[in-house]
């Protein structure tokens, strides 16, 4: 459903932040941290939930922070 598409997309991003051109990282980060936001909000809207979302969306979120961080630092 569209928070576990939110959550793919977040996880995504992290994996492809290094290659990302650094113009735009400052919008990614928005956008990861705006769908980290309402993803949870949303599935509680809708009254969806699943066993992807609670071990995925923890993992999305630590790959896109330690992604971001490293190629920041690098």
């Amino acid at each position: 459903a569209i928070p576990n598409g939110l959550t793919v997309g977040r996880l995504l991003a992290g994996l492809a932040f290094p290659w990302i051109p650094p113009e735009w990282w400052f919008g990614v980060m928005v956008a990861a941290g705006i769908s980290d936001l309402i993803d949870g909000t949303i599935g509680r809207m809708l009254g969806v939930s699943s066993d992807f979302g609670r071990v995925v969306d923890p993992i999305a979120d630590k790959t896109f922070v330690v992604a971001a961080i490293v190629t920041l630092w690098w």
